[in-house]
């Protein structure tokens, strides 16, 4: 998968397998072929899937809506080149390109599981997608605000709004996956909603000022182009190197290449990295231990055979390979 062009590349080999059990993968482009040194198998930007895809034409299969983490049954009524789907949804809905890691299989016998859509779950998708006007499978906390208070036969009053939206805690800048909160809303036994973000692939990206810059793919709102964000609420990155930048509104997936200038805590930087077994020196012997926790510069760990009391920060000062 290749995080800059927010897609899958065919034609790749595995050459190589590394002791840590990640792979050399031979990549070809247009005029070269690259090598990439440390891929693993799942479905993450940079890592690498079997070829065919284990789905076919007609299969009937529960599919992530929109990737808002919703799954309603539908079944696959076209499969493109790239190895994404055309799912007929069987509430009526069509999504075009959908990658098949966000489809699972619908064996026979779960067919009375499939979750049908109920008239009322209609009415309410309907008004919903009036406010859709990009067919982003979203709204905002706004619309949603603007559809409860001035729409249908008994409206809530402005209170009673927010206090719905206390209930599902919702911020006021919050994007609704629209079809999930229409099951929450007329389920019997709903589960308590949660608000998901659209994730954004982004390249060139650097932070500046708690802001994040870059170039995104597909972004719901401004599509394809150079951003600005708002305020980043926190940078994770997984085992892989992958960042995801928390926004108010939307997480940003940069690839372990993806950054211009690398922010002070990206593993890249590191001498360490969580997990690592190390040898720390504690007055004037060496122990060993393993790295808990990353701050900068600053490393903690815990001693191995000894509880979380002798935990304690450390630099590389003190700190040796195992």
């Amino acid at each position: 998968h290749s995080p800059s062009n927010g897609r899958w590349l065919d034609r790749c080999i595995v050459v190589g397998l590394n002791p840590d059990g990640t792979y050399r993968i031979e990549v070809p482009y247009d005029d070269t072929v690259q090598t990439k040194h440390a891929v693993i198998i799942g479905t993450s930007p940079g890592s690498i899937r079997p070829a065919a895809p284990p789905f076919m034409l007609g299969d009937r299969v529960m599919a992530d809506w929109r990737g808002h983490g919703h799954l309603f049954p539908g079944r696959i009524a076209q499969e493109h080149a790239n190895h994404t789907f055309l799912i007929h949804y069987d509430d009526g809905d069509v999504e075009d390109s959908v990658e098949w890691s966000r489809l699972t299989p619908l064996a026979a016998d779960d067919e009375q599981t499939a979750q049908q859509i109920t008239e009322a779950e209609a009415d309410l998708i309907e008004a919903f997608q009036t406010f859709d006007e990009g067919n982003t499978g979203t709204i905002s906390t706004a619309q949603l605000f603007d559809i409860l208070t001035q729409m249908g036969d008994d409206p809530l009053t402005p209170a009673e709004a927010n206090e719905m939206f206390e209930t599902m805690g919702l911020s006021g800048h919050a994007e609704l996956d629209y079809k999930g909160l229409a099951r929450w809303m007329v389920g019997p036994d709903a589960t308590p909603f949660e608000a998901t973000k659209p994730e954004v692939i982004l390249k060139d990206a650097h932070l500046e000022e708690g802001v994040l810059h870059g170039y995104a793919y597909a972004h719901p709102t401004l599509g394809e182009g150079r951003v600005k964000t708002s305020t980043v609420i926190h940078v994770t990155f997984d085992a892989r190197a992958t960042a995801r930048v928390e926004t108010q509104n939307t997480v940003y997936v940069v690839g372990p290449t993806g950054w211009v200038v690398q922010p002070p805590n990206h593993p890249f930087r590191m001498q360490h990295v969580v997990g690592e077994q190390v040898r720390v020196e504690w007055n004037g012997s060496w122990f060993d231990a393993r790295v808990v926790d990353v701050d900068g510069d600053r490393y903690k760990i815990t001693y191995d055979g000894y509880d979380a009391s002798w935990d304690e920060w450390v630099t590389t000062a003190r700190m040796q390979a195992s």
